[in-house]
């Protein structure tokens, strides 16, 4: 799929004459267009700081953290991270409508820090606050901490101390009211009440093909 935008700006330019204290002022417009971007067949284009970047879900209800990574390295992505709200919605409600509005995790591409690992991590000043330093994206493609905010309620708990990986859980009900409760860790061979998983990649950058059109500046006969 290709993304491409194109924007009209206004301008008003003001030119002094030499033989009067008098400006002479006019709109002017200058039509430009941003970059094309291509996302691969079946894929979301989000925006995000670090450019543009496109999610798929896929529904499995017998895979666990490596075996979804697996699935997404297989055609060339990984496990997409979230940077903002739309994107942990966009893959809630894609959930939702695959399964028919059963309830269970979709795996995503978070993992807890190495130094945040057993039962001592409430302790460790560098997992502090633990809903934003505990875990971290491994797909290098996000910006901020934006994507940690949206943990359900008691998460990250790290239950038995096992529990390394990041999901989203995924209901109807927090689909039907747009709940921001939905992040939580899981344990990473899990595949009990999984639903799926998200993968994501870097929106490809169309060259420009140079055939757009000139704008070509009309001149004054002298």
């Amino acid at each position: 799929m290709l993304y491409n935008f194109t924007y009209l700006l206004a301008f008003l330019v003001c030119y002094s004459h030499a033989d009067s204290m008098l400006s002479t002022c006019q709109v002017e417009d200058i039509l430009f267009a941003v970059p094309q971007y291509q996302c691969p067949t079946n894929y979301t284009l989000f925006n995000r700081y670090n450019g543009a970047y496109c999610i798929q879900v896929f529904y499995n209800t017998t895979v666990n953290y490596t075996s979804a990574l697996s699935q997404c390295i297989s055609i060339n992505a990984t496990l997409s991270s979230i940077e903002n709200y739309n994107e942990a919605y966009f893959i809630l409600s894609q959930s939702q409508t695959l399964s028919r509005n059963v309830s269970g995790g979709v795996w995503i591409g978070g993992l807890r820090r190495s130094v945040c690992y057993g039962s001592d991590y409430l302790k460790n000043q560098a997992c502090q606050p633990v809903k934003t330093f505990s875990f971290y994206w491994t797909d290098g493609f996000v910006e901020g901490t934006t994507g940690f905010g949206y943990w359900m309620d008691g998460q990250p708990d790290n239950s038995a101390s096992v529990e390394n990986c990041l999901a989203l859980q995924s209901t109807a009900a927090s689909w039907s009211t747009n709940s921001t409760s939905l992040l939580l860790d899981y344990e990473c061979s899990r595949t009990r009440a999984m639903l799926g998983y998200a993968c994501g990649q870097p929106a490809t950058l169309v060259e420009d093909n140079g055939d757009d059109d000139d704008y070509d500046e009309e001149e004054d006969d002298v």
